[in-house]
């Protein structure tokens, strides 16, 4: 049975991102590299809503993470971070691993960081020149306020690092118009790209930080990879970036904006169906990424988990660390349809059912089903 994943990253890759992955290769120094690299730059602008300089590396999300504070912070920098979560604790982790002080605004998971926290937090530590923070905190399905904070981080000309990764493209965000300072992404998420690409946009006032950063760094320094923008300073991962590139044409041809509304569409069917379903949601403010749901008492995590790949042959993820066993994440992004969202509605409940869950078999399918009858438009 062939597994299909809904879960929040990697993704279902589309066939035929997948056919142009599968291309001939081309050698990285020779100007058809450089071609294709300057058109997919002009397409992931696009995307990423910024005309500043974007950067490529062959790593996973987190290393354009670690490039981030290396290139961005200087030994007696301090910076706050946002740790809602999974991977706002990796930017804290980043920060100890460089011996960067940094302070911390420690969120409990499934809520969201408000702009009024940033600023009291800036307000208490006035010696900050950057905040770290996620766009889409993806262990627990939140979404934050950047245009929000971002007005409380502009106001003290303090940078604002974004982890964008699972979010862009399909959460709504303007860089530029707001000013995002630095935007972090990876191919695996809504770009539909296998795992191994990531990048960084920086701002012009970004730069200056990089300029004078004192951090170590070889394979992750910024002007490095500026000076050597479109041939990029070490091998690149040539066959991801032309899967990147076809990628990229079916979300332009689709249209950024429907692609969002699509998404966010699939996620108020899956949060309608949950409650329906009887199940409580997980996150506050959550986003389109992917839906958290407790685990019904008395249920196992970890036994819905394996049946619903067992019998069904669909892959959704749990949660991490000390929510292990206790959530449910149903991602909404990479190649996916109405058709999947509902099959695996269908799904989640009858493998409820056989667990011993108490439910009206049907409900959550139905209650996805006005949804979409609602916004037809965007299915």
């Amino acid at each position: 049975m062939r597994e299909f994943l809904l879960v929040p990253g990697p993704v279902n890759v589309p066939r035929r991102v997948a056919l142009a992955e599968s291309q001939e290769i081309i050698y990285h120094r020779g100007e058809e590299f450089a071609e294709l690299l300057r058109r997919v730059d002009a397409k992931l602008k696009q995307v990423f809503r910024t005309q500043n300089t974007i950067l490529y590396f062959a790593s996973s999300g987190t290393g354009a993470m670690e490039a981030c504070v290396t290139n961005l912070v200087s030994r007696d920098d301090e910076v706050l971070v946002v740790e809602g979560g999974k991977f706002g604790q990796r930017w804290r982790e980043i920060c100890h691993a460089f011996g960067v002080k940094h302070h911390v605004i420690q969120m409990e998971w499934g809520r969201a960081v408000s702009p009024q926290q940033i600023e009291e937090a800036l307000d208490a530590h006035p010696r900050v020149r950057v905040v770290f923070t996620q766009l889409s905190e993806t262990s627990t399905g939140t979404v934050y306020d950047i245009e929000g904070i971002a007005k409380v981080t502009n106001a003290r000309k303090v940078l604002l690092v974004v982890d964008a990764i699972s979010g862009l493209g399909v959460v709504p965000m303007e860089p530029d118009r707001w000013g995002v300072d630095c935007v972090v992404a990876a191919s695996q998420k809504a770009l539909m790209v296998p795992p191994g690409l990531a990048f960084v946009s920086v701002s012009e006032r970004a730069w200056q930080h990089v300029e004078r950063s004192d951090l170590p760094k070889y394979y992750w320094d910024f002007q490095a990879a500026r000076k050597n923008l479109y041939f990029t300073p070490f091998t690149p991962a040539i066959s991801l970036i032309m899967a990147l590139d076809a990628a990229l044409e079916m979300i332009l041809e689709e249209g950024l904006e429907h692609l969002q509304a699509r998404t966010e569409l699939y996620a108020q069917a899956t949060r309608a169906a949950a409650r329906a379903l009887g199940l409580r949601l997980f996150s506050e403010r959550p986003g389109p990424v992917c839906t958290a749901l407790w685990v019904p008492a008395g249920l196992s995590g970890k036994e819905i988990l394996e049946a619903l790949r067992r019998d069904f042959g669909i892959k959704i993820s749990g949660g991490q660390d000390h929510l292990k066993g206790k959530i449910l994440r149903i991602g909404h992004i990479g190649d996916v349809s109405a058709k999947d969202v509902l099959g695996t509605i269908a799904a989640l409940e009858l493998t409820l059912h056989k667990l011993g869950y108490s439910l009206e078999l049907g409900a959550g399918v139905r209650a996805a089903l006005h949804v979409f009858a609602e916004k037809g438009e965007h299915i």
